[in-house]
């Protein structure tokens, strides 16, 4: 998200909801990396957010999202670079 996407955030719609394990908050939050945590987040929400207990997510989904074939955007990934990355 770019700096001028957070001036027009307006707020949260009527939410719907992807569970986020305490532990994640209690035990895992104080040693992430904001990079980390983002990862983190989106595998969280392509899984639980979804009702299953795994997914194939590929690289590039992780870091640029999911678009269907008619362009509409379904989720806008991590947006953290890709250089560097170990895998």
């Amino acid at each position: 998200m770019s700096t001028d996407d957070h001036k027009h955030f307006r707020g949260y719609a009527k939410p719907n909801y992807t569970p986020v394990p305490d532990e994640l908050f209690d035990e895992q939050l104080p040693d992430l990396s904001g990079a980390e945590l983002k990862v983190l987040l989106y595998i969280i929400r392509r899984t639980f957010g979804f009702k299953k207990e795994s997914d194939n997510i590929s690289l590039h989904q992780l870091l640029h999202g999911i678009t269907t074939k008619e362009d509409v955007v379904l989720d806008r990934g991590t947006a953290i670079p890709g250089e560097g990355l170990y895998y």
